[in-house]
């Protein structure tokens, strides 16, 4: 290999040539140099980021917000749900239960229990698709019970319309 393209690691602590950029990564020392050690040090992140998702440490978002009348999710309450995912895999035996919320806009009784439970299976879907045992995953609605905001506006209704996921059964 050329010396502009070879990548020295070796646990933290031990000594190296001068003249080599070093940068402490989960306990590492590691010289970079060209694209191959561009890619060594990527690999070495992502190993770092997965340790510390296996470390227990559960997400700290644990709700995921819906529109109007809807059981589909997206964009930022797609992120939340992965954190968990990432969580889960790293946590083989850890089981969570998602519960479903609906808001006073959304209907009486039956109707928003039966809405809160379809964004509950959504979420509780999606993490069966990417690999998670059913059996791990316990799913509940309270309708417009419990409600995280009081009031009879937007506002405060948007902020009912939500699953939460949390660890246990």
């Amino acid at each position: 290999m050329r010396p502009d393209t070879m990548t020295d690691v070796r646990p933290a602590g031990e000594r190296r040539d001068a003249g080599a950029d070093v940068a402490p990564i989960a306990g590492w020392r590691c010289a970079v140099r060209g694209v191959a050690g561009a890619a060594l040090m990527a690999v070495l992140v992502v190993v770092s980021a997965s340790a510390a998702a296996a470390r227990d440490d559960m997400p700290r978002e644990h709700t995921v917000y819906f529109q109007r009348g809807a059981a589909g999710f997206s964009g930022t309450a797609r992120l939340v749900v992965d954190r968990w995912l990432l969580w889960m895999q790293a946590n083989p035996k850890k089981r969570i239960t998602v519960v479903g919320y609906g808001s006073q806009d959304e209907g009486d009784g039956p109707v928003v229990i039966a809405l809160g439970l379809k964004r509950a299976n959504a979420v509780a879907g999606y993490l069966t698709s990417q690999g998670i045992a059913g059996s791990r995953i316990k799913t509940v609605s309270f309708g417009k019970e419990k409600p995280a905001a009081a009031g009879t506006n937007e506002t405060a209704w948007a902020k009912n319309r939500r699953v939460e996921l949390m660890a246990g059964p």
